[in-house]
Order: C-alpha cells, then structure tokens, then sequence
C-alpha cells in the first residue's frame, strides 16, 4: 500500500474502499492495527498543504478510518484507540488543510473529512456521559473530556464550508453536543465559546453567497430562473440550519441574543446612509432576530401574566423591554436611510415583514417602530414592490399585520386606505399575475402558503386586511361607511363589467376574484356590528349579494363560480343572519337549474347547511323548494342508473364515473332527509297545513328510505337511510305507552299522543319494523363481523326499541302473529312465541344498554335455525357491502 500510494493512488484508493467494506465484521486487532493505521495516515499526507496529494486516496482514506473509529466495540476500547492513534490530531490536521486552500479541494474529501471528526467526537461524547464515566475510570475520563473539548472547534469549524454535506455531517454532533451540555449544566461555561463560535457559523452558513461568487446573476430579479433555484437552495439548507440554531438559541438564551445583537450592529450601522451595506448580511441579521423569536419564553412572542413580565423587564413590565423586545425594537427602528435601498431588495423586504407580523405585540407599544414597519408594509418595500411575488406576499402578511392591531390602525384609517387604493384595484383586477403567490412560496423560506387553491391570489388577502382595518369597533361610523361603500362600489362594478362581458375569457376570473375580495372584506366585520351597532354595514354587504348572485344567471354551471357564490352566501349567513333568507331560495333555484349530478350534490350540501343554520325558520323554504329538488334528485340518480344499465347491457357498471356520482348524490340526498328530522321540520314541512299538498312527496321519500334500507347494496347508504327513517318515526310515532314517571336517563323521548300523519304508526310498525329492521340482518344482509355493518343493525335496533317503547302490544303482535312465522314456517307456534318474547327482550334492554350483542347473538341463533331447517322461499339475502 504504502508503495502504490506513490506510485499507483488510484489504486491504493480502490483498496481502501474495499477495506472500508470490511472494518464492521473483521476484528478490530487487524482493522485498526498499527500498519493499516500507519498506512492510512500515510496516505492522507497530512503534511502536505499544497493540494498537490490525490484527493480520491485521501478522501478514501479518510472513510476507511471513520470505519474504524465507527465499529462497536467497548467504550474504554475505543477511547483508548482514538488515544493511541492520535486520532485528534489527525482531525486537527486535516482541518487546517482543508481551511487553508478551501477552494481547492472537492466535496468528497472535505465531507469525509467531516464525517470523521464527527464520528471521533461522538465517541468522544459518549464516553463522557455520567453512565460510562465510571466504568472508564478517572484517569481515562480526564483524557476523554479534554480531546472532547479539543475536537469540538475543528468539527464545528466544518459548518463555514463551502461544501454542503460537509456542513450537514457536523449537524448531527452538534445536536449530540447540545444534548450532552444541556444534561449536565455545569459545562455551559465550559461550552460557552464552541456555542458562540457555532452559532456564529449557523447565522453566517446560512446567509446567500456574496454577488461575485456566481458570474452574471441578479439576486434582485424575480424572474431568474438560476437565482430562484439558488435561492431555494440557501432557504433549504437554512431549514437545517435553523434546527441547531433553535436548539442553542432555547439552551442559551442570553449567549444567542448577544451574537444575533453582534451581527445586528455588523449588517446595519447606527448611521450613515446604507452605500456599503451589503444586501446579503442584512438579511441574514434580520432572518436571525425573526427565528430568535420562534418558540423564544419571552413576551414579545409568547403571552405572559403580569407577575412574569414584571420580572423579564427588570421591574417595567413593558413588552419593549424584555431581551427579544428591545432586539426587535432596535431592528425596526434602524430601518430607514442607513440601510439604503437594501430596504428594497426582493429577498430583504418580506424578510423584514415577516419579523414586523412575529414580533406585533412590541410594535403596538412602540408608536415610532409601528410607524416604520407600517410605512414599509404601505410602500414600495412591501404592497408596492416592483417585483410582483414580493407584493404578494406583502399583501398577505399585511393582513396577519393588521388583525391584531386592528384597534391600534384604527385612528390612521384614512391615511392606510388611501395609500392602498392603487393595490386594490390591482389585485382585484390584475388577472396576468394571479399566480404569482406560487413564486412568493419559494421567496422567503420562512412562511407557510397563504392561498393555495386554484384561482386565488395572495393578494387578495389585501382585501382582508383592509376588512380588519375597517370592521374595529374604534373606527368611527362615517368613516367606516364611507370606505367600505368605496371599496364595495369598486368590486360590485367589476362584477357588473364581467357579467356584462360575458363572452370575455377573463370574465369568469375578474368576476371570482371580486367576489372573494368582498368575502375577504367582511371577515373583519361581525354580526352584531352589521346587525345591531351599525346596520349600514350590513346593508353595504347586502347588496355585495345581490350582485354576487347575477353571476348565477351567466354561468350556472361554472364550478369555480358556483364555489365562490356559495361560500359568499355562507359568509353573509354568518354576518347578516335572517336577512338572508329571502335570497335562499333563488339560490338554491339557480344552483339546481341544469345541474348535473355533481353540481345537483354542492346544491343537496348548501341546503344541509342552512338546515343546520336555520333550524325552524326555514320551514317556509323548505316547503317552497323541497319538491323540486326532491324530483330532480330522483330523476338524475334514476337517469345516470339507467345510463349505466343500458351501457352494461342490463348490469349497472358499478366502477363508473356516472354512477360514483349518482351514488353520491344519493348519499347526499338521504343525509338530508336526516337534517329534516334533526333540525325539527319534519312536522311543519310534512304535517299540519302542509298535511294534503305534501302527500305525494311525503309518500315518494319515505318509500325512497325504505327500499334504500333494505335492499342497497353499500352498507354505508342503508345506515344513512336508516338514520333518516328514525327521524320519522320519532318524530310522527303516536305513543300509548303509559305516563308513569320515568326515573332511567336513557329512556327515549315520548311521542305524540296521537298519529300526526293518518295510519303513519301502522306503517311503522307494520312494514318499517319488519321490512326495514328485523328481515335484512335475519336472511344475511349484513356481515356483523364487519364495523360498519353492526352500526347498520345498532340503528335497527333503535327504531325497534322506540317502537316497543311506544307500541308494545301493536308490536309484540306482529313481530309473534306475523313476522317470524314468515321467516321460520317450520318452528312451532310456542317456539316463535319463544323468540319474539326475546326480541322484546332484546329491544327494551336495547334502550339502556349501547351494546349490540344481544341483538347480534339473537339473530345468529335465529339464522343457525334457519339453516338447519332448511331455506324460505324469497328469504335470499340481499348483500350490503362497503363501498362500491
């Protein structure tokens, strides 16, 4: 070896590899012997600076003893091999090669060097932790815990490398390091300059590369494809990063401050006019003050009780005081001419937005700094940014700005909404940019997505912060009608052009954008102020949906309008209460008109939710509207069943489109038949002065209900159809059981004494009972081994269980008299006597008792007899699966 690493490295280098392969499985007398030892740091030429030596047999080398001191063996073992090799130096003097020429050497010697300073020093930290200090004895434990403190510069010192996994390879130790500081409080002295110099190296690795390190690139243009890609680079690696920096930073609070205040007054002077600010250094200060922040025990980021902060500001108890208060106060307030127009820069400017939205509850004590950091919210460093991403993201941090310091803002409402009126009219209306929020991700590596779904615009969110701005309770009246009728009128007009240029591509887009402009705008208003305070409010956003709704009559059909109208109309719900009710129902008209199924289901769910809204007030527009869409919701499910038949040749292709569609509707058709009896308008729609008109659709879903119940095939449906059918009968089941006092909890409501709909309670009793609840589980419908299916049978049970509560006798007798001498012909009249006394057993239990199991162990019992005595003409069982 030693000969043909003169003469022949490359090969040599091959030979440590394959050695390398071996290390784990070979004993260590033979691996980590003096003359492969010797051997190895022979070829690493230690001695040699120059770059000269071949750097594959050092890089090879270097991997072959990270091996060696990698391989398990005993603690004191390894502490003496790394003693005896001098493994510490051989770090130390591979470190100072690499850090003298760190332009000459490749990743994958410097990385390997990396690797195996690391590896040394977590051996080296293992061996100092208290368990293994003992069994080394004090001697030996001395020596561990000086090489420790010796290797731990030359490891971290591979943090400033230019090299990427050279920089990864020393973070694992440096978690190790923290760890090992932070168990044993009495080091932190000891530790102190390696955590300075590291946190040093974080801030300073993570900064982006000087302008002259890549030839010919504009860090200032958004639209370089080579910065962008450059840029997310640095941001990645800065989420590495960060990790350790957090780590310190919750270690040793005071020791991180000191160094982010050091680079703080090294990126931005006191004075002077910003010429020889570098951009790179700023942001690096001031993407250091925002991650101090993050999950910091201070009051400028974290709530606090009085008693606490009193004591974090030395007896003031203001938030500006506290350690983080006065470094964000300080930053923000050096924020002008001698920063120059780094101010400006697309990668500075949000970076210092994100640091105003973090550190909100200092700015609203600082009257000066919530100055500074508005004033770059308002111009051309944030929502007037030259470069659109960055404007986007401006308009989208303002609004996390300006909601909790909506109170604050609210004596400069003029001066804000005025400075913004060019922004809003762009962002409402510039459709060319409107993805530019998908770029702004990518800007600035610490924030989250804003608005992600397709069709909106992070800038969009400026509307919202002008809603908060507007919607306090401290901005006065005049002035809160006054804008609010201005920016409305602005929106409501672009609706207005779009609709009426409805042949324009752009039309559908400009229409869209305004309308979630004007939902972003009311979030900052509430329902007592549109109602109550100040009703003009309400009447400005009440014509907002009037407007919105003249886009159902152009595009009824268009899914992104049909979404951006109905989650409008929710928001004016939530806003204006029952006002809005009289525009329900010509919504409903208009989203039902030509729907598919698809569009016939968003329709079946707004409906829902208004029924959940609304409860009994609805009733006239359930009565109104209830018909209608009942028969549609019929006809398309019948239709797209009938499609799929004739394309199957008489079979229903189950694993279509068109049938997965019409089954959903179906489900969503039964969910709101279920609504109906929950939110208490099965009476007032069904019965009473509706009694007669509502005769044929009553009829048509009640009988709807049961054929789903009891012969569907997805056992999902069959539990909804049996949840909506409970609804009924609790709600119209005459009860003549007696009144005597009830002292059990769970006992079930009582019902009405007499039948609300002519012979409804026959019919209950009579065929929903035995057709709906007792036949489907007894000729194996239903697999009771499976979850979802015992669900189903729990929800027969209940509607037994309310009909034996309130028709014992009608129920005993036909369960005894005509049910079961259906289903066992061959029993004996004592023995179907026998098992409908159990089930009266079981359904009375049932009440009490959430258990299914006696309600399954009869039904085993009763389908065993069944199948010892022989099939029952049309007793075949109609399967109900999952899914599909």
């Amino acid at each position: 070896m030693t000969h043909f690493a003169q003469s022949d490295s490359a090969l040599a280098a091959r030979v440590f590899t394959a050695a390398r392969r071996y290390v784990d499985w070979v004993d260590v007398s033979i691996v980590a012997s003096e003359a492969y030892v010797s051997c190895a740091k022979e070829c690493l030429m230690l001695s040699d600076s120059t770059g000269c030596a071949n750097e594959d047999l050092r890089a090879a080398a270097a991997a072959y003893l990270h091996a060696v001191f990698t391989k398990g063996m005993d603690t004191g073992v390894k502490v003496k091999m790394i003693i005896n090799m001098n493994a510490v130096d051989i770090c130390a003097a591979l470190q100072t090669i690499c850090s003298a020429r760190p332009d000459d050497f490749e990743e994958e010697f410097v990385t390997q060097v990396t690797y195996l300073a690391a590896s040394i020093g977590t051996e080296l930290l293992n061996a100092n932790k208290m368990e293994n200090i003992t069994a080394l004895g004090a001697d030996l434990s001395s020596q561990a815990s000086g090489l420790l403190h010796t290797v731990t510069p030359v490891i971290l010192a591979s943090i400033n490398s230019k090299h990427e996994r050279a920089v990864l390879a020393t973070l694992p130790f440096l978690t190790s390091y923290i760890s090992y500081v932070k168990s044993q409080p009495a080091l932190m002295l000891t530790a102190q300059p390696a955590l300075m110099g590291a946190f040093q190296a974080l801030i300073a690795r993570g900064a982006f590369p000087s302008d002259d390190d890549v030839d010919d690139l504009d860090w200032n243009d958004g639209s370089n494809a080579l910065a962008a890609e450059l840029a997310e680079d640095v941001f990645n690696l800065r989420a590495e990063l960060n990790v350790q920096f957090r780590n310190i930073a919750r270690l040793a609070p005071q020791l991180a401050r000191d160094v982010v205040w050091q680079v703080l007054r090294t990126a931005i002077p006191s004075e002077g006019n910003g010429g020889n600010v570098r951009w790179q250094n700023v942001e690096a200060a001031v993407s250091a003050v925002y991650s101090l922040g993050e999950g910091a025990d201070d009051a400028a980021v974290k709530p606090m009780s009085s008693a606490e902060l009193v004591k974090a500001t030395n007896g003031t108890g203001a938030v500006t005081d506290t350690p983080l208060g006065q470094l964000a106060i300080s930053l923000i307030r050096r924020w002008g001419p001698n920063v120059g127009g780094v101010m400006r820069h697309r990668i500075v400017a949000p970076v210092f937005l994100e640091t105003c939205v973090r550190y909100h509850v200092v700015l609203e004590r600082d009257d000066v700094g919530l100055g500074i950091a508005l004033g770059a919210f308002l111009d051309e460093r944030g929502v007037r940014h030259i470069d659109p991403s960055v404007r986007s993201r401006a308009c989208y941090l303002l609004s996390r700005f300006t909601r909790p310091l909506r109170c604050k803002l609210s004596d400069q409402t003029g001066p804000i909404l005025s400075a913004l009126s060019v922004p809003l009219t762009d962002a409402a209306r510039d459709i060319g940019a409107s993805q530019a929020n998908v770029a702004s991700v990518t800007i600035v590596g610490i924030q989250s997505r804003a608005m992600a779904e397709v069709g909106n615009d992070d800038r969009l969110y400026l509307f919202e912060a002008v809603g908060m701005i507007l919607g306090a309770d401290d901005v006065d009246k005049a002035t809160q009608i006054e804008y609010l009728k201005q920016v409305a009128r602005m929106l409501c007009e672009q609706i207005e052009q779009a609709v009426a240029g409805r042949a324009d591509d752009n039309s559908v887009q400009l229409a869209t954008r305004a309308i979630v402009a004007i939902g972003n705008i009311s979030k900052g208003f509430s329902e007592r102020t549109c109602v109550a305070t100040r009703p003009g409010t309400g009447e400005i956003f009440r014509s907002c949906l009037e407007m919105t709704l003249k886009c159902l009559d152009v595009w009824p059909r268009n899914s992104s309008v049909r979404n951006r109208v109905t989650a409008f109309l929710h928001r004016m719900i939530e806003l204006l209460g029952s006002s809005v009710t009289p525009y329900l129902a010509p919504v409903v008209d208009k989203l039902r008109r030509n729907a598919g199924a698809v569009e016939l289901r968003e329709t079946l769910v707004l409906f829902n939710q208004l029924l959940a809204t609304y409860k009994t007030m609805l009733a006239p527009f359930v009565v109104d509207i209830l018909p209608s869409l009942t028969s549609q919701v019929f006809s398309t499910v019948a239709r797209e069943y009938a499609q799929a038949s004739a394309t199957a040749k008489g079979e229903i292709a189950l694993n279509t489109e068109s049938v997965r569609e019409a089954s959903d509707l179906e489900r969503t058709w039964l969910t709101t038949t279920s609504a109906l009896g929950s939110n208490g308008l099965l009476t007032l729609v069904f019965a009473g002065d509706n009694l007669q008109a509502s005769t044929e659709l009553r009829e048509s879903m009640i009988n709807r209900l049961m054929d789903a119940a009891t012969s569907h095939s997805m056992v999902s449906v069959r539990k909804v159809a049996l949840q909506s059918l409970k609804s009924f009968v609790e709600a119209w089941t005459a009860d003549s059981s007696p009144e005597a006092p009830r002292t059990d909890t769970t006992a079930l409501v009582r019902g009405p004494q007499q039948d609300i709909v002519p012979g409804f309670t026959q019919f209950v009793i009579e065929r929903v009972c035995a057709e709906c609840c007792i036949v489907p589980p007894l000729r194996g419908d239903l697999n009771l081994a499976d979850a979802v299916s015992v669900t189903v049978l729990n929800e027969s049970t209940a509607i037994l269980s309310l009909a034996f509560a309130r028709q014992r006798e009608h129920i005993e007798r036909v369960i005894a008299r005509v049910v079961l001498p259906a289903i066992l012909p061959r029993s004996s009249p004592e023995h179907v006597a026998a098992v409908a006394a159990e089930y009266a057993r079981v359904c009375t239990l049932a009440k009490s008792q959430s258990s299914s199991k006696p309600m399954r162990a009869l039904i085993d019992a009763v389908r065993e007899e069944i199948a010892n005595k022989g099939p029952v003409h049309g007793f075949a069982p109609k399967i109900a699966r999952r899914g599909m």
